[in-house]
């Protein structure tokens, strides 16, 4: 965790942590929910939150998760801490956090009111100035807390290759993503603190080549297709993202069904630890027939 003065809690294990975390490229923000087992008196009023302090840039808590199989550890979700309480349960002291990712940038974002690019800008440049290419996220003024990380071609260019430009000059205002999603509506995004605009065939590769999802990589369910999403069940799984390309290859599906999807949805659930023996699944949902997926690369 990381407090507002820039330093760093870090809690490892031996430990126990629940959590239950959901990540979404069209939905809510990403919200995450953690029982943390026995912290010390000092790191749980160091991870203390009150709620009526939440919505401003004062002592702002950032929470990194990271988890995964032996020294290969992914982060599952970074968000900012909303709210936060211990309490003693049986002979255990609890410490409950709340956590919303991008809540500071879509409630404190603002648009400078001297922006005004002029016609014959690329809309390029634009998405760059308005998600803050070029701050640190924590600097970042037109995205609170949010660093840049990709914007796909299709959103700024035509079959071409050629840049769409502005036909008239702008004078935007207000909240920054409100505005964004005025220009290109259902592709932004922000997921583990990072802004994303990615068309609809376009998609991440999280890091490294697109993934592919077997029987063997523990699918616990058939993927099952409703109208246009796929979901499943598989062990846990924590380098999943939203967005992110992968491919599906089971035995259990019609061929049709084994091919590349992007992920519109993650859940990560369960217990880690070292004393309780606990479920850890994530669960999938995919869009379904987008057509020829584009991987973009991201940070």
């Amino acid at each position: 965790m990381r407090l507002s003065d820039g330093t760093f809690l870090e809690v490892r294990l031996p430990f126990t942590i629940e959590f239950d975390v959901t990540r979404y490229v069209i939905g809510s923000l990403n919200y995450s929910h953690f029982r943390i087992y026995n912290l010390n008196t000092n790191h749980r009023e160091l991870i203390r939150r009150d709620y009526a302090n939440f919505s401003t840039l004062n002592n702002v808590r950032e929470l990194y998760f990271y988890a995964g199989y032996g020294e290969e550890l992914s982060l599952v979700y970074t968000g900012i801490i909303y709210q936060a309480w211990s309490f003693r349960e049986g002979t255990n002291y609890i410490t409950t956090v709340q956590c919303l990712d991008g809540y500071l940038a879509n409630t404190l974002g603002t648009i400078p009111s001297n922006y005004t690019p002029p016609g014959g800008t690329t809309y390029l440049s634009v998405y760059e100035y308005l998600m803050g290419k070029g701050y640190t996220a924590v600097n970042n003024p037109l995205l609170p807390y949010t660093a840049f990380g990709a914007i796909g071609p299709s959103v700024y260019q035509n079959a071409a290759g050629s840049d769409f430009t502005l036909n008239r000059s702008i004078s935007p205002s207000g909240n920054t993503i409100s505005f964004i999603k005025q220009l290109i509506p259902n592709a932004f995004f922000i997921d583990n603190g990072i802004s994303f605009i990615l068309g609809n065939n376009e998609g991440r590769t999280n890091g490294g080549s697109i993934k592919v999802i077997t029987s063997q990589d523990g699918l616990l369910s058939t993927p099952y297709l409703e109208n246009t999403i796929i979901s499943f069940d598989m062990l846990f799984e924590p380098s999943l993202a939203p967005a992110q390309i992968f491919r599906l290859s089971s035995a259990y599906l019609p061929a049709g069904l084994n091919a590349e999807y992007k992920i519109n949805l993650v859940n990560h659930k369960g217990m880690i630890s070292e004393a309780v023996c606990g479920d850890l699944v994530t669960h999938v949902e995919a869009f379904y027939a987008l057509g020829d997926l584009i991987p973009v690369t991201d940070k």
